[in-house]
C-alpha cells in the first residue's frame, strides 16, 4: 500500500521526488536534464552580496535542454518542498531563463592538488543573462548527490557560450 496523510481534511499520497520530477516535466513540456538544491544569494548592483546581507534562499534549480528554471523558497528541506508544492504555491516563485538568453555562465574551474584539500566544497556559479540586471548567483556544493551533473550541464553551456 501506497504511503498516505492526511492534510486538512484531505487524504493525499506522498509524492516520491520521481513522481514530483515526472510531474514538473509534464507541467513544462520537456524532460528535465539536471537537478539540484541549491543556495540562492541575492547580488546587489556591485555584484557582492556581503556578510551582513540577508540570508541567501533556497531553491530547486533545474535544466531542460532550452531552459534553466529555479523555484524558490523559503526552506532548504526537500521534503518540506514537496509538502509544499502538493499543498499549492504558498511562497514559491518559478524564475524562467531561456538558454538561449544566457550570455556568460561562470562555473570555478576545481581546485587542483593541495588546493583542492583545503578548498571548501562550495561553489558560487554566476549565470548572466539578457534581461537581467544582476547575474543570478547560485551556490553549489561539488559533493552534493545530484550537484555534479547539474554543475556539469552548466559546464556544457558556459563552453557553448565561450566558443567562437
Amino acid at each position: 500500500m501506497r504511503n498516505m496523510r492526511y492534510t486538512r481534511g484531505v487524504v493525499k499520497k506522498e509524492t516520491s521526488p520521481e513522481e514530483y520530477w515526472a510531474s514538473i516535466e509534464r507541467e513544462i513540456g520537456e524532460p528535465i536534464r539536471a537537478y539540484v538544491l541549491a543556495r540562492l544569494p541575492l547580488v546587489s548592483e556591485s555584484g557582492r552580496s556581503g556578510l551582513m546581507g540577508s540570508a541567501p534562499d533556497w531553491g530547486l534549480a533545474f535544466i531542460t535542454d532550452t531552459t534553466l528554471y529555479i523555484d524558490r523558497s523559503s526552506t532548504p528541506n526537500w521534503f518540506q518542498r514537496l509538502v509544499q508544492r502538493n499543498q499549492g504555491p504558498g511562497d514559491q516563485e518559478r524564475e524562467v531563463i531561456a538558454i538561449s538568453a544566457m550570455s556568460r555562465v561562470v562555473v570555478p574551474r576545481q581546485k587542483q592538488g593541495i588546493a583542492r584539500f583545503l578548498a571548501g566544497p562550495e561553489i558560487q556559479v554566476d549565470i548572466h543573462y539578457r534581461g537581467g540586471s544582476t547575474p543570478l548567483r547560485i551556490l553549489l556544493d561539488r559533493r552534493g548527490p545530484t550537484d555534479a551533473g547539474f554543475i556539469a550541464k552548466l559546464e556544457e553551456i558556459a563552453a557553448r557560450l565561450d566558443a567562437p
